[in-house]
Formats: structure tokens, sequence, C-alpha cells
């Protein structure tokens, strides 16, 4: 694998932007389990964004090629149907929130839209990146796999039950026989 040269462009004031990602990675549920010298590479990998205030950070429909993990600031996750946006979730830093992770296992195009609802900055791992240090330990592969689709189905679910909490019952009545016994 080649890896891109490290240099003192990534540290700013003494902080080094590698160091701080490492930390986040560590605490993040995704990467939980994974082992030290994995994420090293992946925070060596990662590259940090800043968006501005109402810029789209990905776009429903259109190619997702990394996953984000929230540093500073607010996200809120969208789905537009028959042309009206509809507000998901809305993700904060307090929370050690990601967005976007099934693109590190697959060309995806993007099943929402992620909107920045203040300044923020986000840390970033690209599908290449993820595919490149999975090359290196293939043995990882498959629990890195399982545990992206695990929480993935449990953030889905989370969503699915605030959207349900928040609509009245008489919405989701089905007077049609066909779902009685």
């Amino acid at each position: 694998m080649n890896l891109p040269k490290h240099t003192s462009d990534n540290c700013e004031n003494g902080n080094c932007q590698i160091q701080e990602a490492l930390a986040l990675l560590q605490k993040l549920s995704l990467f939980r389990d994974t082992p030290l010298d994995i994420l090293k590479l992946y925070a060596y990998l990662s590259k940090k964004h800043e968006f501005k205030k109402g810029t789209l950070i990905i776009q429903q429909g259109k190619l997702c090629q990394q996953m984000y993990l929230i540093i500073k600031g607010q996200v809120s996750i969208y789905e537009e149907y028959n042309g009206i946006n509809y507000k998901l979730q809305q993700l904060e830093d307090d929370g050690l929130n990601y967005f976007g992770e099934l693109s590190l296992l697959t060309s995806i195009d993007s099943f929402f839209s992620a909107w920045a609802e203040t300044d923020v900055i986000l840390l970033s791992i690209t599908r290449e990146a993820f595919q490149k240090v999975m090359e290196r330990y293939p043995d990882m592969y498959s629990k890195a796999i399982e545990k992206i689709i695990t929480l993935r189905i449990a953030r889905s679910t989370d969503q699915t039950r605030r959207l349900i909490e928040k609509t009245s019952p008489h919405v989701w009545h089905d007077s049609d026989s066909k779902l009685k016994k």
C-alpha cells in the first residue's frame, strides 16, 4: 500500500491533525473495536474539511465517496421526496456523529442530502482510503462491513421511530383489510 508522505503541513499551532483525527476515531462507535494500528492509518489518510453555514455537503442522488465525522458544528440530513425536502435528522458535534458511512463499502448514490446548519468542520475518510487499509488488513474487512451495516440499520431504525413519533397515529392507520389478521 502506498501512503502519502506525512509532512509538517499536517500540523498547525503544535497540534498535529493526525493526532486529533486519531483521538476522534478512537471515540467513534464505528471504530470502537478497531486495532490501534488500523486507526492510525485511517487518521493518516483522513482529511479535514470546513463548510460554511448553508453549504450543501452531500447531495441526494449524487455519488457519495466518503464518510464524514463532525468535529464542530451541526449538519442536517434531508431526504427529498415529491419535490419536498424532509428533515430526517440533525447531527451535532457533541455526539460524535458521522454520516455517509455506506460509501466506504460501495460506489453509491446518496439517498439523502447533508447541509451545514452552522459553520462546520468535518473529518472525512474516503472509500479509496478505506479500501487501501482493508487491503493491508484483509482479516478485518468482514468485521468492518458488519459494523458499518449494523450501525446504519440502527440509525435508520432510530430515524423511522422519530418520524413515527412526530406523526399523528391516524396517518399510519391502514383501513385496508390485507394488513389485518
